[in-house]
C-alpha cells in the first residue's frame, strides 16, 4: 500500500490504539493480466482502491535538531526545535574526535516548540555543540 489519503483523523486526544483509515488507488497495480497498469485502464469502474485501518502505534519523540547558533555580544545563542514539556541537555566537545560530550550546566526544560540556552563564549579557540533529549 502507497498511502495517499486519510479518509478521517480520530478525535483527539490520540492514543497508541487510535486508528485512521487510509486510502490507496492502487494506479500501479495490474489487475486483470493485461499488463496494464490500473491507473491507465480506459474504463474508470475497472480501476480499484484500497482502504486499511492502521494504529498509530507507539509515540515516539523526534530527537532535537538545532535551529541557529548566533553569536550576540559574548554569548552564544544555541535554539532547537523541540517536544513541549520534554527536558534537553546541551553539550560540547572541543574536537569532534573527543570520545564524550561535556555537560554543559543548567538543563532546558521545553515549554514551546522551540527552546534556547544562552551561553558565554570562553577562552576555547572552537567547541563543538550537541542537544540531548533527557529520558
Amino acid at each position: 500500500m502507497n498511502p495517499e489519503g486519510i479518509v478521517e483523523l480520530p478525535i483527539a486526544p490520540w492514543t497508541a490504539a487510535s486508528q485512521v483509515q487510509l486510502i490507496s488507488d492502487n494506479g500501479t497495480t495490474i489487475f486483470y493480466g493485461d499488463g496494464i497498469e490500473a491507473k491507465h485502464l480506459a474504463i474508470p469502474s475497472f480501476k480499484k482502491f484500497r482502504s486499511d485501518w492502521v494504529s498509530f502505534g507507539a509515540v515516539t519523540v523526534s530527537q532535537p535538531l538545532i535551529r541557529s547558533i548566533t553569536l550576540s555580544g559574548h554569548n552564544l545563542i544555541v535554539s532547537w526545535c523541540t517536544v513541549p514539556g520534554r527536558t534537553y541537555r546541551v553539550q560540547y566537545k572541543a574536537q569532534l574526535k573527543d570520545p564524550a560530550w561535556i555537560d554543559l550546566t543548567g538543563d532546558v526544560l521545553a515549554t514551546e516548540a522551540i527552546a534556547m540556552k544562552i551561553i558565554p563564549i570562553g577562552t576555547a579557540p572552537q567547541r563543538f555543540y550537541h542537544v540531548a533529549l533527557l529520558p
